[in-house]
């Protein structure tokens, strides 16, 4: 014979049968041929049945048949592990009821621990919702120019990423709603994620403190932005109880901004302009901001219970090492 005709028959646990075939070569008396067959077992969930036979036609005759077949049942275990939804909005997880752009964008990750099955279609992405501050629910398509998916590309990290780009013209509050599944239909929780947010347009800075306050090496600055853009100046400038200015912090120093919460990564060491270490004591500091324009922000004063730190554009913090 010029081959060895090999057939192999998988019977899945739905009772249906696929059938392969395959030639090696030629098989003579005393000898040996090592075969090999792979099959992804996807949808063989559950018991199956393999069987394979050599020379199931029967060219070359042979004496005896039933040496030439084996079976094998064996057992594939289903996905049964829930994948992880994680939201971002610019990079930032934020809290329930949080200030965030008007325009932000927003990923949405999916994890799967799965390492056989990648996250590479968008349809994965079952549910993509904002609740308008008028109440009215606006169900994003997976074709919208708002969306870009990007698929999962190795198995070894299977994540794949959904980005919104919506823009909110309006103030007010918003619900952002959203679900995600595997290539196995496990939801990636029971209920869908749910986040409210607010958007206000006017350009304006509130919730300003500096922590720790009272402090004794370090301290940084806290305050959240609004409007269209970052402020194109911010400066905080510190002085004494009689006036005198021994620091002034401007934008550049202060790091990256965003629209929402700020936590600078800039610390004041307590130290003046000409590095010198200030006395203990309180301390008052400004807050000035302006658009490209050179128009001043609104500054809000904190909420009556911390009126005390920050009220009419006017800071509080101490020294005490």
């Amino acid at each position: 014979m010029d081959s060895l005709l090999v057939k192999y028959t998988v019977r899945k646990a739905n009772n249906t049968e696929v059938v392969y075939f395959k030639k090696y070569k030629p098989l003579p008396a005393r000898d040996t041929v090592r075969i090999s067959f792979e099959i992804s077992s996807l949808d063989l969930t559950g018991i199956n049945e393999f069987r394979v036979e050599l020379n199931p036609e029967k060219n070359p005759g042979e004496r005896f048949y039933f040496n030439n077949i084996g079976v094998k049942r064996f057992f594939v275990s289903s996905d049964k592990e829930n994948p992880l939804l994680d939201v971002t909005f610019d990079g930032v997880h934020i809290m329930d009821g949080d200030i965030v752009s008007f325009k932000p964008e927003i990923h949405l990750t999916l994890r799967d621990e799965n390492e056989f099955v990648l996250l590479n279609d968008p349809t994965i992405f079952t549910k993509i919702s904002v609740v308008h501050p008028d109440g009215v629910t606006q169900n994003i398509p997976l074709d919208s120019d708002l969306l870009e998916f990007k698929p999962a590309t190795s198995t070894s990290e299977n994540v794949a990423k959904m980005i919104f780009k919506p823009t909110f013209e309006k103030t007010g509050e918003y619900k952002l709603l959203a679900q995600a599944r595997d290539q196995a239909n496990n939801q990636a929780g029971e209920n869908e994620y749910t986040v409210r947010f607010r958007v206000i347009t006017d350009e304006q800075i509130s919730n300003v403190y500096n922590y720790p306050n009272p402090f004794s090496s370090s301290t940084q600055f806290i305050f959240t932005l609004t409007g269209h853009q970052i402020p194109d100046q911010l400066t905080i400038r510190i002085m004494t109880i009689s006036g005198k200015v021994v620091k002034e912090i401007d934008k550049s120093e202060l790091g990256p901004l965003v629209i929402g919460q700020n936590i600078t990564e800039y610390k004041w060491d307590g130290k003046d302009d000409y590095g010198q270490i200030l006395a203990n004591g309180v301390y008052l500091y400004q807050v000035k901001v302006k658009d490209s324009s050179g128009e001043d922000y609104k500054i809000l004063d904190n909420g009556e219970t911390d009126q005390k730190f920050f009220k009419k554009g006017w800071g509080k913090l101490v020294i005490l090492r």
